[in-house]
């Protein structure tokens, strides 16, 4: 539908109803009462883009404590991690400490194997010449038992 604009300067209080230009609008009940809604719709969406900003605004302002609140936390972690650190490298330094005595300890037991293969081989020429010298005794009984003379 179109708006009916009347060029006449003459009207009645019911009738034209003079615009900012010096035009007369044709009234229409619908028409008026669609342009009401339309003005009172867009009224109620400026109150919402209003209460959006509003709650736009609230939420950042929540974001942001909450960014604060999780940084100061992350921050003590960091130092609580720190301190683990600290520990860890304390602990092992420790073990560096316990790990330079066993390889004393490690070199004290190769000195005593060496010593101890020193036994073994002396056992092993004492045993050789042990049996060598029965051997020769051996020999020596047999030669007298031999030469013995026969028991009647």
């Amino acid at each position: 539908r179109r708006l009916a604009v009347v060029h006449s300067h003459a009207g009645s209080v019911a009738g034209p109803r003079r615009t900012a230009y010096g035009c007369h609008v044709v009234s229409d009940p619908q028409l008026e009462l669609r342009v009401s809604r339309l003005e009172n719709d867009t009224h109620s969406i400026y109150d919402l883009i209003a209460d959006i900003r509003s709650t736009q605004q609230e939420h950042s302002q929540r974001l942001a404590k909450l960014e604060t609140t999780v940084a100061v936390g992350f921050d003590g972690v960091a130092v609580g991690f720190d301190g683990v650190d600290a520990r860890f490298d304390g602990v092992a330094g420790g073990f560096d400490g316990v790990d330079a005595r066993f390889d004393g300890v490690a070199g004290r037991f190769d000195g005593v194997d060496a010593r101890f293969d020193g036994v073994d081989a002396r056992f092993d020429q004492l045993e050789s010449t042990t049996n060598a010298r029965f051997d020769s005794i051996e020999t020596t009984l047999a030669e007298v038992v031999r030469r013995l003379p026969e028991p009647s």
